[in-house]
Order: C-alpha cells, then structure tokens, then sequence
C-alpha cells in the first residue's frame, strides 16, 4: 500500500513538472518568472524549485536558458535569413546584448561564430570527425537536449498511438542532398539543403520536406552511414553549389505511423513498427528504404507539437 502510495505522488508531481514544461515550451519568447509557474505548478514556492530539479535533473533556471539557446542554435543553423537581434527576441531575451553574452558563456562561442563555423561553410575533404567541424560539448547538448526525468515513472511513454495507417504513397519527384558519414553531422547536409531550398525553391510551405533513412545510426559503422534529405518538387533541378540532386520516391504500399514530439525518440517509434507492429501484421517488406515526412517540425512549432510521418514500404 506505501508503495502504491508513493508511486501514486510520483505520478501527481510528474504530471505537474510536465504541465510546467510544456508551458514554459511554449512562452519561451516571453518573459518568465517563478511565481507564475509556481502557479502552472500548483505547488508552493518553497517546494516547487526543488521537485523540478529533481524531476529534470536542472534548475528552473538552468532549464529555461538551455531551452532558449536551443532553439537559438537551430534558428542560427537553420534559418541563416534570421538575424541576430530576431532570433534573440523570439528565444526570450532581452536584446542582442544578452543573448550574446549567455550563448558564449554557455558554449564558448559567439553566436556569428557558431552560425560561420558550423553550419555557414561547408567541410573540406581534409576534415574528420572531431576536428574543427565537430560542435563543442555544451553546444551538442543544446541540440539534443532531451530533458529525463530522475525517476523512472513514466519515463517510456510513446511518442505515437499505435495507429498504423495503410496507404498507397504516390510516386514523388523529389531534390535532394546525400549525406554519407558520420551521423553526427548530419545537420551540416540539413542546413546546406535548406540554404539551397531558400534561393532556389520550393518553399517549405507548398512543398513536403522528407528524409530518406537508408541505415539505423546505431548498427553501422558511422563512416558508412547514408542519409538524405530532400522535398517535392515539381520542376527539373539545376546544377548547382550545394550538390542537390533530382531523384524520386517511388511509388508502393507503406505502413504509416505518426510520431508527435523530440526528434530523439522517433527510433522508439521506428522500433515499434518493425518490433510490434510487424509481427502481429502479416505483411511483407518492400525492397525499398524507411523514410519520413517532416509534417510540422521545430523551431518553426514547440518540439512537443513537432509531427513527423514514418514510411514503411511493405509489398
């Protein structure tokens, strides 16, 4: 029965650490303060501090901060048309001034910096994994950053419903870009494409955005691994710098399943299809790729909101 009981108040304060989570996720452009998530808490002052830390393993604070700079980080890498006054208002703070302050104290880069040295110049054929192409240690945790909870109650909770949908996916003409190498920076080709996409079209907005998933990260060797991105498109794509090509995704069968929310845990919702769902399905693979369709992604929506399509070709 005590057992019960402490897991039953486990369970109350989790929910309430994610209420405030997902609140402050979503005001992270807005100034924040502690007796307003006290409130989204409903917990008291004095206690409130406390149980976030040990919930997320960070202080209100510390968190908050590591949110915005994320999101800075992604605007910084992915939207190069953004300035730097614009990505500091719409991640919170004040002016250029602190923003600037706070991402190089936290990473020990200036944020033109960071935007030239990561994702503004493509790699030389000389430079390896670990060089001066690799993101510092803070900077690799603002783009991953998957707060968990200390306590493991409801730390497995799925990212989809289960709802696998049957479809016949029409063949697409897509442009892309391969990524061969190391998974780690994958985000180098990702902001490469888009920087293409944004001079050359089409736009995000009238044009599906896919990745094609040839290798699972973690079972290939990271000097083989191959990734591309690309969009639909409706016209013949032109020579260009950013070594964009015309391709297809062809047309078949596929299995659909809808993941909401981190980009961290779409192998969890991967791993569903091929370990849950297949085996109770009866279907046959296609010799064809897993791929997704980028539906809403961040920082354009919270990571919360993010949806994300997974295509399994079946025969």
């Amino acid at each position: 029965m005590k057992k019960q009981q402490k897991l039953n108040t486990q369970r109350l304060h989790l929910t309430r650490i994610e209420g405030v989570k997902r609140y402050i996720q979503a005001h992270i452009d807005e100034p924040l303060n502690m007796l307003e998530l006290t409130d989204v808490a409903c917990f008291s002052m004095f206690h409130f501090q406390r149980l976030f830390a040990l919930y997320t393993g960070f202080g209100v604070a510390k968190y908050v901060l590591f949110l915005r700079l994320k999101k800075a980080c992604w605007q910084l890498a992915f939207r190069q048309h953004m300035s730097m006054i614009d990505i500091a208002l719409s991640c919170g703070f004040n002016d250029q001034h602190s923003f600037s302050r706070a991402f190089k104290r936290e990473s020990g880069l200036s944020p033109l910096t960071y935007r030239k040295r990561y994702f503004g110049q493509r790699a030389q054929p000389h430079e390896t994994v670990g060089e001066s192409m690799q993101p510092t240690d803070t900077l690799t945790t603002f783009l991953n950053l998957d707060l968990k909870h200390r306590l493991s109650v409801n730390d497995s909770k799925p990212h989809h419903n289960g709802q696998v949908k049957l479809v016949d996916f029409p063949f697409t003409a897509i442009a892309f870009l391969a990524h061969r190498g190391c998974p780690t920076t994958v985000l180098h080709t990702v902001s490469r494409f888009i920087q293409w996409r944004r001079e050359n079209g089409p736009s995000a907005k009238i044009s599906k955005t896919f990745n094609i998933l040839y290798d699972d990260p973690n079972s290939v060797a990271p000097e083989t691994y191959r990734f591309d991105v690309g969009a639909s498109i409706v016209s013949t794509v032109k020579f260009n710098q950013y070594d964009v090509q015309q391709g297809e995704i062809e047309g078949g069968r596929c299995a659909v399943l809808r993941h909401i929310g981190n980009n961290s845990k779409l192998g969890d919702s991967i791993g569903y299809l091929y370990r849950d769902w297949l085996c109770k399905a009866n279907v046959v693979l296609r010799n064809a790729p897993l791929f997704i369709e980028r539906v809403q992604d961040f920082p354009d929506v919270t990571e919360e909101n993010s949806i994300i399509d997974i295509y399994l070709p079946i025969a």
